[in-house]
């Protein structure tokens, strides 16, 4: 995301009057094609899944949707953690895709060390990118409980959902704010569609509680 880009977003989410504000992670750039998932590369069908994820978002609720790459654009280690710690962002998602001969797959992470304790942190104080996961660790964890609960109690019989997994992930180092990395396991290109609905209901629930 360029810096300019930046700018633009900081202008929209200032004059829309947006009660949530949301930034969307496909993962790959125009270096990293990522896996392949029948004819297609992971990072094509990430970006497709953030543009549909942000259509139907914006109509299920009053929010503003921030993708952080489009399509040949290059990013840059740690630079979405560093752009999503100066917008007022409500949720981050970090999507992937991965190939499967089962059946399609949810699963759901959040960034952790596996401390035992996580201390809390006061909003001013300087939070080192190694402890960055501190600031909203308990929103996070109800968030990400929240969202796996409520595809498995409401799309059992669609697709299975796992989680929420906390792992170090490279994805989701160094953000603040509530963050999520989201797997989905399918077996040709369009398979995650039908996910998309769900998952705006699931996230719409967990945010709004």
């Amino acid at each position: 995301m360029s810096i300019a880009r930046l700018f633009f977003f900081l202008l929209c989410i200032n004059t829309t009057h947006a009660q949530t504000t949301i930034m969307i992670d496909p993962a790959g750039d125009a270096k990293r094609t990522e896996r392949i998932i029948g004819d297609s590369f992971e990072r094509a069908i990430t970006l497709e899944m953030a543009q549909a994820l942000k259509a139907a978002l914006v109509l299920q609720m009053p929010c503003s949707v921030i993708i952080t790459r489009s399509a040949g654009e290059l990013v840059q280690p740690l630079q979405n953690a560093q752009f999503s710690n100066r917008l007022p962002i409500d949720l981050y998602l970090n999507l992937n895709c991965a190939a499967t001969t089962g059946p399609v797959s949810v699963y759901v992470y959040h960034f952790s060390y596996g401390e035992p304790f996580i201390q809390s942190v006061q909003s001013l104080s300087f939070i080192p990118i190694e402890t960055a996961h501190h600031f909203a660790f308990n929103k996070t964890s109800s968030i990400a409980t929240q969202v796996v609960h409520s595809l498995q109690q409401a799309h059992s019989r669609q697709f299975h959902t796992y989680g929420p997994y906390q792992i170090p992930l490279i994805p989701l180092k160094g953000i603040k704010a509530p963050a999520l990395s989201i797997e989905f396991l399918i077996s040709e290109h369009h398979d995650w569609r039908p996910l998309i609905t769900p998952l705006v209901q699931a996230i719409t629930q967990a945010i709004s509680s």
